[in-house]
């Protein structure tokens, strides 16, 4: 076999080696999705359980489901205890924002009302604000 026939039948092995992992990656992607479907599934399927097994509207006769049960509901106390910790956070800033907010609405109305008192001085003596004088 010369050099060329060997290089052309390399390309050859190569070409297919290519197209045979590239056909084995689309399959190994497909595998993927379809167990990310089943998955997908199975949560569908707790979730419409879990309802029913917190209720004691579904027995759980099966060890593990029970367990599985008890850890949820542990988890959501958790979750609860940390939201509880947020809003307690989140508190002091909300009062301090209402607080300059009251902050500012009275001196806004504090200076509203001296302005009113200046105006009206001005036009007791002649010289009105809105006449481009200071009062």
């Amino acid at each position: 076999m010369s050099f060329l026939q060997r290089a052309k039948q390399a390309a050859g092995d190569l070409a297919v080696a290519g197209r045979r992992q590239a056909q084995r990656r689309k399959l190994e992607l497909a595998v993927r999705r379809l167990q990310s479907r089943v998955l997908a599934e199975k949560t569908a399927i707790g979730e419409a359980v879990y309802p029913l097994l917190e209720a004691g509207t579904l027995a759980a006769d099966v060890p593990q489901v029970a367990e599985h049960v008890k850890a949820i509901t542990g988890l959501r106390a958790e979750i609860a205890g940390k939201q509880a910790e947020i809003a307690a956070l989140k508190a002091p800033s909300e009062l301090l924002a209402d607080s300059m907010r009251n902050v500012d609405a009275n001196a806004t109305s504090r200076a509203s009302s001296l302005q009113s008192a200046k105006d009206v001085a001005a036009e007791e003596l002649g010289n009105p604000t809105d006449e481009g004088g200071e009062g």
